[in-house]
């Protein structure tokens, strides 16, 4: 398994290596991520050295999203990631919210730097990941602020929530709308070690400008979304 997979795994990080540099909005690159993202924990299944091999292979990719696959799964496997290398796969949001979700899964997320597995570390990879969704804006904000802590809407439900504001360049559609903003919570408040989400977790953004009304106002109608899509899902 691993030598017939290992060709097919090396041309996907040739692609996501080659344009890591560049936008990938509607690109090869996403898509030949999706792929690796499904095909590396295989490689943490497979007890061969060629397997061990393979994965640090894509652990020193560019894409640190990319890199960040390697890492859980090298980390399933009981071996060790470098720390250095850990943090600055953590710097980039989506990686780190891949990292927090396996770590943690396998409870080891202790091994992030303190600064990278903070609530506001966590709430802001909650974020970024969403609103890199295809049915979102399909890539990355070029830019996300936190905008601060905040009691949740009781509809909502019981914590903190982290609110953030994010912009997008031209020729994105949501370019002229400038700083909008987005929110994820509820959080634990009294969480110890690692923060932990709340009963009915979720991230919401109306992609709404910043400057349309006050914080407070921005924060309790995305809060009523997420209660209107709860409710949604909750029927289906």
């Amino acid at each position: 398994v691993c030598e017939g997979l290992s060709p097919l795994v090396l041309a996907l990080l040739d692609t996501c290596d080659r344009t890591a540099p560049m936008s990938d909005r509607g690109g090869l690159a996403r898509v030949d991520r999706d792929r690796l993202g499904r095909l590396v924990p295989l490689f943490a299944e497979l007890d061969c050295e060629a397997a061990s091999t393979l994965l640090r292979r894509v652990l020193a990719s560019v894409d640190p999203r990319v890199a960040s696959l390697a890492a859980v799964a090298l980390a399933s496997r009981g071996d060790l990631v470098g720390e250095d290398r850990m943090a600055l796969i953590a710097r980039d949001p989506e990686a780190r919210s891949t990292l927090l979700g396996g770590l943690t899964a396998i409870g080891r997320g202790f091994e992030l730097p303190d600064d990278m597995r903070s609530e506001v570390a966590l709430a802001e990879a909650e974020v970024v990941a969403y609103l890199a969704g295809r049915t979102q804006l399909g890539a990355p904000p070029d830019e996300i602020e936190h905008r601060g802590a905040f009691a949740t809407p009781v509809e909502w439900g019981r914590g903190i929530t982290h609110v953030f504001a994010f912009r997008v360049r031209p020729p994105h559609w949501s370019a002229p709308r400038g700083w909008m903003l987005a929110a994820a919570g509820p959080f634990e408040p009294d969480a110890e070690l690692m923060p932990r989400r709340s009963q009915g977790f979720g991230v919401c953004s109306l992609y709404e400008a910043e400057d349309g009304y006050e914080l407070s106002r921005h924060l309790l109608e995305m809060s009523r979304a997420v209660v209107a899509a709860r409710g949604s899902d909750e029927a289906a």
